[in-house]
């Protein structure tokens, strides 16, 4: 309800801080300064107010906090609470009501505080996602849970804010999953913007909980992921991305017309759409351009840069490449190669998530192998979203599996294509992309030279013991079970598992005061590997899932170029 104020996450000196963003001005203010920064912020609809998690040395533990946009004191928001993990804060227009949704000891939390009145409830439940509105009357809240499924399947529940109680639910069934995107910002009008993936792929619904009624869109045929970002203020427009094979497009839904648009935008990843007043405002990027924010028409013409960071070197385009991989399946890439002709020595990627993907995005990590005249291969394996629901659930209950077969088949596919150099081929990524590059070198043995994981998962196990209550959660649904009730799996995904098959050098990047990947399981997992003869060396670093600061983001990379430069320059003496 305020266009010209936003709100930034950046890093101008080193480490990424929340700033206050006038529009009008085109300039920012800092507004928090924590030594391990921050990764996710909230704004108020009236700009009046920045939320963030306030945590320990960035253990991602800690409380809600809130500082006013304009600047001043920081206010505890839940002092009365013990810490918890936050998955996310939603607000009513009016700003009157604020949803928390936490996880501690206890279970997971749904938080309604009422700043006005003594209306607030807590709603707690077995697991919940990032998901939650309000109607625009404050008389309904929506949340989504996975308590209709009992997996990590989510559907959606409606709470009468007056009678705190759940009046309708929504789930379209074993396999699927609805997510929620807000209530109608009209006044009088009930419908709720979600989602459902019954289809195979993400497509956008209405649906009004009062009367049971429910509207889908005319969409454009993809093979890929539709998911709505924003509903323009006066209820007639839906703004969407779809992500088809991990390509972005962009749509615009009329809903008096039931017209869909696709909007040009000129290509690459999409961070974040919205409107602005009667334009959009878009967060882009590609593997050439880092991230910067533009304001366009809605049809995609008046293109005007809001913000932009830095300049860069010229950089490599990725390419999107495929084959074929576990299952059978058409598995896609993306790749880079330097200047010159292969093969070349080849760094084998894997993101985090799982539920995640690999898109055409600016990855400094990437140029930087790319300059040191390596292949970049980036896999997008089994268990990466915007390929249907069946390729990403199939990874359930058998973790690790697929997803080595798809790696073992992006290095085939790379030699064969003359891209790898077979005898220098290196396995990396982070978090459970650092899990793949362990579990990798214990089952393929020595088709990799050497290993490179980042805040990594070594002991599913010993990961359940030390997690935070979210993840135990999320370990719980993925898994079937608690490794007590399911121990042969937990045994199978784990890549301690499979420490004797090691061949290859390792080096890994791990924080100590990690909440998702936490340190003691990485720590058995050392132990192990040198006394089974191994060459693995663990180089800690004081923050958690990942540091902020690009001086340690910085010395990570060169740590790990230098690992590699050390093998290629071993195996080419010998050779």
């Amino acid at each position: 309800s305020n266009p010209d104020r936003g709100m930034i996450l950046s890093d101008p000196d080193g480490i990424i801080q929340i700033y206050a963003w006038d529009l009008n001005k085109s300039s920012l203010s800092q507004r928090t300064a924590a030594g391990t920064g921050h990764k996710r912020g909230y704004l108020s609809p009236d700009g009046e107010w920045i939320y963030y998690h306030h945590d320990q040395g960035g253990n991602e533990i800690g409380h809600v906090h809130r500082i006013p946009w304009v600047g001043g004191v920081p206010e505890d928001l839940t002092p009365e609470l013990p810490p918890y993990s936050l998955f996310t804060c939603t607000f009513s227009d009016d700003c009157r009501y604020l949803i928390i949704t936490r996880a501690d000891k206890q279970g997971f939390h749904i938080d309604i505080r009422d700043w006005d009145g003594d209306s607030g409830f807590v709603i707690d439940k077995q697991m919940v996602s990032v998901g939650a509105s309000f109607s625009n009357d404050n008389a309904l809240a929506a949340i989504m849970t996975t308590e209709s499924s009992m997996t990590t399947d989510l559907g959606l529940q409606i709470y009468e804010m007056a009678s705190h109680t759940c009046i309708a639910d929504l789930w379209d069934g074993k396999g699927t999953s609805n997510h929620l995107l807000r209530f109608s910002p009209v006044i009088g009008d009930n419908r709720l913007l979600a989602t459902t993936n019954a289809s195979g792929y993400e497509r956008p619904f209405l649906w009004n909980p009062i009367t049971g009624k429910r509207f889908t869109p005319e969409m454009p045929e993809l093979e890929g992921d539709i998911t709505p970002l924003d509903w323009s203020s006066d209820g007639r427009h839906i703004l969407c991305i779809a992500l088809e094979r991990a390509v972005y497009h962009l749509y615009l839904i009329d809903l008096h017309t039931n017209k869909t648009t696709e909007i040009p935008y000129g290509g690459g990843s999409i961070g974040s759409a919205q409107f602005r007043r009667d334009n959009i405002v878009l967060q882009i990027n590609d593997s050439e351009h880092p991230r910067c924010i533009i304001e366009t028409k809605y049809s995609g013409t008046a293109m005007m840069t809001l913000l932009s960071g830095r300049s860069v070197p010229p950089s490599t385009r990725l390419r999107s490449v495929n084959f074929v991989g576990a299952q059978g399946d058409n598995v896609q890439a993306w790749l880079a190669t330097p200047d010159g002709t292969g093969p070349f020595p080849t760094i084998i990627h894997t993101h985090g998530g799982p539920r995640k993907v690999m898109t055409d995005q600016y990855s400094p990590v990437a140029q930087a192998w790319v300059d040191h005249k390596f292949a970049f291969l980036s896999i997008n394996y089994h268990g990466s979203t915007t390929f249907g629901a069946q390729f990403m659930d199939s990874i359930n209950q058998r973790l690790g599996e697929l997803e080595v077969l798809d790696i073992q088949a992006g290095v085939k596919w790379a030699i064969d294509n003359q891209v790898a150099d077979p005898s220098l081929v290196f396995a990396t990524g982070g978090s459970y992309g650092g899990y793949l590059t362990l579990l990798s070198l214990g089952r393929l043995g020595r088709e990799f030279a050497g290993g490179l994981a980042h805040i990594a998962i070594a002991d599913w196990t010993l990961l359940y013991e030390d997690d935070t209550d979210v993840l135990r959660g999320f370990q719980r649904a993925i898994f079937g079970g608690t490794p007590k009730e399911k121990p042969e799996e937990y045994r199978k995904a784990s890549p301690i598992t499979y420490v004797n098959g090691i061949k290859a050098p390792m080096l890994v990047i791990q924080g100590r005061n990690d909440s998702r990947c936490p340190s003691r399981q990485m720590e058995v997992y050392e132990k192990c590997a040198k006394e089974a003869g191994k060459s693995i060396h663990v180089e800690w670093f004081e923050a958690g899932h990942g540091s902020v600061k690009i001086e340690d983001r910085i010395r990570h990379q060169q740590m790990m170029m230098q690992f590699a430069v050390d093998i290629v320059n071993r195996v080419r003496v010998r050779g």
